[in-house]
């Protein structure tokens, strides 16, 4: 039998955790959280948060892309109407109208947008999580839970 200094051990170890795997199975998870000491109840915390996470990461991600569409549209209906405000008309710049209006509920919406604290943001949140089919966070760690056996 092979032995290995604790240095050459640590190494090897390290390597091994390096290595990717293309996925867990529950039962390969609780395992090792088991050889690790790890509880049950502290899994389950542990994987609940993290799709908890993984969620609030899409939702930020859908949250910055509706604000970059609207931004981009008013971009585009602005140019196209200044555009048109100059090339047919200069004594009256009525395009100032809809930039002033329409920019401050674009302005609005991207300064709303950056609160992650209030609770406009925990609701949009909990509205998305509805409208995408996502289970809520009290849900989603009973089902958790639920799923892991030892």
């Amino acid at each position: 039998m092979q032995r290995f200094t604790e240095e050459e051990a640590q190494e090897i170890l390290r390597r091994a955790a390096r290595a990717p795997l293309d996925e867990y199975t529950s039962e390969e998870l609780v395992r090792s959280a088991a050889e690790l000491g790890i509880s049950s109840e502290a899994l389950a915390r542990a994987e609940a948060e993290f799709r908890e996470d993984r969620l609030r990461e899409e939702f930020e991600h859908s949250l910055k892309a509706g604000v970059r569409n609207e931004v981009l549209t008013f971009g585009a209906v602005m140019t196209l109407l200044i555009f048109l405000n100059l090339t047919t008309s200069r004594q009256h710049l009525w395009f100032i109208y809809p930039l002033l209006f329409w920019g401050l509920s674009v302005l609005s919406t991207v300064l709303r947008s950056r609160d992650r604290r209030g609770e406009r943001y925990k609701k949009a949140f909990e509205t998305w999580r509805e409208s995408e089919g996502k289970i809520s966070e009290s849900k989603l760690a009973s089902v958790v839970s639920d799923n892991i056996v030892l």
